[in-house]
């Protein structure tokens, strides 16, 4: 539980980051989009949900493929760009990095034992050789 709790004080202002991100991207989304594919940008809790699953990698192709199903090549492409765009900003970048703080955090608590034990290990070889000079006087 201890390394759940640092890993979410860690991760507390990248955490925030993905929320603006999250937030920016839906809204961005929804002034762009909402008209044009309103199955996955008609209002903005539609948006923030489909920005969620482009962030999480989950489903993201269905978004350019129902632009393309509009037979209108700069809307494909303009949505092809946003998706891109969010894929690499958020799912690739924002999320990868706050799962690698998190799961640092996590696991320190392990490096602290080893440290500890390192430290303990390093205490008694002193002592034997200590022992060891003292008995070959």
């Amino acid at each position: 539980m201890n390394g759940l709790i640092r890993g979410i004080k860690a991760s507390k202002a990248v955490l925030i980051l993905l929320g603006i991100q999250l937030t920016f991207f839906s809204l961005l989304g929804f002034t762009l989009f909402s008209n044009i594919i309103p199955e996955y940008f008609g209002d903005p809790l539609r948006s923030m949900n489909t920005i969620f699953g482009i962030f999480t990698i989950e489903n993201w192709g269905a978004v350019p493929e129902a632009a393309k199903a509009l037979n209108q090549p700069y809307i494909y492409y303009s949505v092809n760009a946003f998706v891109i765009m969010v894929l690499v900003l958020g799912g690739f970048i924002a999320l990868s990095l706050a799962n690698a703080i998190f799961v640092d955090e996590m696991a320190s608590d392990n490096n602290d034992d080893l440290m500890a034990e390192i430290k303990s290990l390093k205490s008694e070889i002193s002592e034997i050789k200590g022992l060891l000079k003292n008995g070959d006087k």
